[in-house]
């Protein structure tokens, strides 16, 4: 297998001062407002009642597959869709990863990596944990489309973690590092999946300042969850209950969206871009929004348990909703499936509900 190497995969990832773009797992009634105040495509599938603790974060390893780590005793679960049953089923649960709660993680369809205040667990079928790294402070972390490059940011700076040897799970190491280049605790980064020769734009922020391609923006706080666009030309994050937007000009230099530059929503806590830019969700204290970007709808619903984490499959047909009472609700959206091949008549989708 060809892989890139650990410079390489620095140059795109951190290309910070040249890059530019010119173009127990059982279903639950515990969440019983499930129903969105206005017209839309996504409804509820299930109810998963998966911790005990509030859901740190969520990821998925494929299309019917993800992870999810809590509050409770740092265990990493899994859950893989039953298509008989036509619902997501326990598929494993592995504990002793981390001496306390994992706050971070990341999934590839081969590996899953998990991070608590001073370490980052790297865990496959073959061997958990595979690799255990010294690196402290994870404020989020992503595989590249190989699987096998994981890309982490921490409060000092960006680091890549590669295999010295693809076929040893446990030969894990940082292969290089870049100090965060900014005053300031760094409190996320991003990566857009647009790629210019071989290079892609990237951003970073601390907690004051945001740097994105070669523009370094003043910020009123720390960013948290940053997204690009699909083209690489907006970025989205929040902080202090604030979204923000940027956006590049012609001259590849970036500023504050000058049509919407923020948007103050109470209780903000989650933020999640689909992977094509369809769909944006946020989530916070008893609310939850979808926005579809393509026809500027939204579906927004109240009452609810307070949203922790979200993350939307790949293939934008799923949301992944978890809650402060360890809840995870699995929301799907079967207009956005594109037809089947067959020429046969189907059936039209019907609203999927949580059973108690």
């Amino acid at each position: 297998m060809k892989t890139m190497s650990a410079k390489t995969v620095m140059m795109s990832l951190f290309a910070l001062a040249g890059a530019q773009n010119t173009s127990n797992q059982s279903n639950s009634s515990s969440n019983m407002f499930w129903n969105f105040s206005e017209p839309g495509n996504w409804s509820l599938l299930q109810t998963i009642d998966a911790h005990a603790g509030p859901v740190n974060d969520v990821a998925f390893m494929s299309a019917t597959e993800f992870a999810s780590i809590a509050d409770d005793n740092g265990d990493l679960l899994l859950f893989s869709h039953d298509e008989f049953i036509g619902e997501y089923k326990a598929d494993g649960a592995y504990s002793d990863l981390h001496d306390s709660s994992a706050q971070v993680m990341a999934a590839s369809a081969s590996y899953v990596a998990t991070a608590d205040d001073v370490a980052i667990s790297i865990s496959s079928e073959e061997c958990t944990p595979c690799a255990t790294l010294d690196v402290p402070a994870v404020v989020n972390m992503w595989w590249d489309k190989s699987g096998y490059s994981l890309m982490v940011a921490n409060e000092s700076g960006l680091m890549v973690v590669m295999p010295s040897n693809v076929t040893d799970a446990s030969s894990f190491a940082v292969m290089d590092y870049m100090p965060n280049p900014m005053p300031g605790a760094i409190t996320a980064a991003v990566q857009s999946r647009v790629m210019i020769g071989d290079m892609s734009i990237s951003a970073v922020a601390t907690e004051m300042h945001l740097m994105v391609g070669n523009s370094t923006l003043n910020t009123s706080c720390g960013l948290r969850s940053l997204s690009f666009s699909p083209d690489g030309s907006e970025l989205a994050g929040f902080c202090n209950e604030t979204l923000y937007f940027f956006k590049q000009g012609e001259d590849g230099e970036w500023a504050p969206d000058s049509g919407d530059a923020s948007q103050h929503i109470s209780g903000l806590h989650a933020m999640a871009v689909s992977s094509k830019g369809s769909f944006m969700a946020i989530g916070g204290s008893g609310m939850l929004m979808v926005k579809d970007m393509k026809n500027d709808r939204e579906q927004t619903i109240q009452g609810i348990n307070t949203v922790t984490t979200l993350e939307f499959s790949m293939d934008e047909k799923t949301l992944l909703v978890g809650d402060d009472t360890g809840l995870i609700s699995v929301m799907e959206n079967p207009s956005h499936m594109p037809p089947k091949e067959e020429s046969s008549t189907t059936a039209a989708p019907t609203t999927a509900a949580a059973t108690t």
